[in-house]
């Protein structure tokens, strides 16, 4: 038997007088989570060698991440403007989209992707006669009945989550559509703010239609869109001019800046914001390592850093890392290694600094998580061979060395900072030796002897 508690979801925000904020998670039996590991590893595998999972879902896929949805979104954008388009987006939320699964509709669209009967009526079963309560002050409520919903805390939840999901790509012919789970983004790339609405409209007309269909509710307060494109492009945009979307009639908010799967993304793609919030992160963790420092020795206080501040530093860092605002991290990493030194004197040489703590400036951290990511996607390690530029066919020095092709011609400034340019010109410095190492972590070693090398 299993039964499912209200709790409130950690990133859920607003009071807890609020009932909206809470979710159910569901307590599950040790013996049903191995049957589900069992059922998952056997379901997935069909789903996988049958091809068919969208490419546009991310979420709980082998290979697929955060870093690799947010890469391919960002290149896909500054691509755009790179070639005189502008993009817009539209950041769709729908309210509560794991607990408003109509189990009949899961059902069918397990038929239609061809599941047998046996392993239709099993997964009926796992979805039947689940119960919820309510605990208030340490009394629970009587049981009721969950008639929809995949239940949020299983290991089975999330996959057929995305298999419902499946088919939203499909049924929005007006917008390319990226998606994380239950987090969508919808873009579409035009040259006037005209036709952007135009083509945004439809694509919300498409979403509003799958949603009926499938039951499930858009949020219209949390869907917002976006306007992306270049400062230069946006000096000659009228004022008048700007994004008018509307979603079952109700028009959605335009922002300049929204946190997209834990970075903060704005509408030229500088990264200014999401850098400061990153920053500020930092700069939390700095003043709580000031205060405790006289009780750690050096060792732990290294540990501390690797822990509360270095995630912040890296993550999706070959997304933000070509910004010029990358300078301020370096500075907050300077900030950290003097606390951690005991060192008082602001001008004190960071070569050194770093160089005592074994660590690389963030500038070379960013070159080599992004050389991590080109040789993980050359051997099939992640989904983000899509990025890797075939290698030249001509007889020449450049393709002997197997070096990446990387676009001839003047690019934008915004385009030359992606991923898929930037990863390439950084690749094709590294030498052959590295290039070809047999193993993820031989190319990992060869790589830090390398940029340590460098950069002290």
């Amino acid at each position: 038997m299993l039964e499912c508690t209200w709790n409130r979801q950690g990133s859920a925000h607003g009071s807890v007088q609020e009932r909206k904020i809470f979710r159910p998670i569901s307590i599950l039996p040790t013996l049903s989570k191995l049957l589900e590991r069992h059922v998952h590893i056997s379901f997935y595998k069909f789903l996988k060698s049958n091809n068919l999972l969208h490419k546009a879902q991310s979420g709980f896929r082998n290979l697929f991440s955060c870093e690799t949805a947010i890469t391919y979104m960002i290149d896909k954008w500054a691509k755009a403007i790179n070639e005189g388009y502008m993009n817009g987006v539209v950041l769709l939320d729908l309210r509560k989209a794991f607990d408003l699964i109509d189990h009949s509709i899961l059902l069918q669209k397990l038929r239609m992707y061809k599941c047998s009967t046996n392993s239709v009526n099993w997964f009926s079963s796992y979805l039947q006669n689940r119960y919820q309560s309510t605990s208030v002050n340490g009394k629970i409520s009587s049981k009721l009945p969950m008639m929809k919903g995949v239940p949020q805390g299983s290991i089975l939840g999330p996959l057929l989550f995305i298999v419902f999901i499946n088919d939203l790509p499909l049924s929005i012919p007006h917008g390319d559509i990226d998606m994380y789970a239950d987090d969508s983004t919808i873009t579409t790339s035009a040259k006037t703010i005209n036709q952007l609405n135009e083509n945004l409209n439809q694509a919300m007309d498409e979403v509003s239609n799958w949603c009926n269909d499938n039951k499930m509710m858009p949020n219209t307060d949390k869907t917002k869109c976006m306007l992306i494109t270049s400062w230069q492009k946006r000096l000659h945009i009228p004022q008048n001019e700007d994004l008018c979307v509307s979603l079952n009639d109700i028009v959605l908010e335009n922002v300049t800046s929204k946190p997209l799967l834990g970075v903060t993304m704005n509408h030229n793609l500088s990264w200014e914001d999401h850098i400061n919030t990153t920053v500020s992160k930092i700069n939390r963790s700095i003043a709580v390592l000031r205060r405790i420092k006289q009780y750690l020795p050096l060792q732990t206080r290294k540990l501390f850093f690797n822990a509360h501040i270095l995630p912040h530093m890296d993550y999706c860092s070959i997304v933000w890392g070509g910004s010029p605002h990358v300078k301020k991290i370096n500075l907050a990493q300077q900030r950290a290694a003097r606390v951690i030194l005991d060192i008082t004197d602001n001008r004190y040489p960071s070569k050194d600094m770093f160089l005592t703590l074994n660590w690389m400036p963030i500038e070379d951290r960013i070159k080599y998580h992004k050389a991590i990511m080109v040789y993980k996607s050359l051997n099939y390690m992640t989904n983000m061979f899509r990025f890797v530029r075939q290698v030249h066919t001509k007889t020449t020095r450049s393709s002997s060395a197997n070096d990446l092709y990387l676009p001839s011609g003047k690019h934008k400034q915004i385009y030359t900072n992606t991923f898929g340019y930037s990863s390439v010109k950084i690749w094709n410095t590294l030498s052959s030796n590295i290039r070809e190492s047999v193993s993820l972590n031989n190319f990992k070693r060869k790589c830090l002897t390398n940029y340590f090398l460098t950069s002290n």
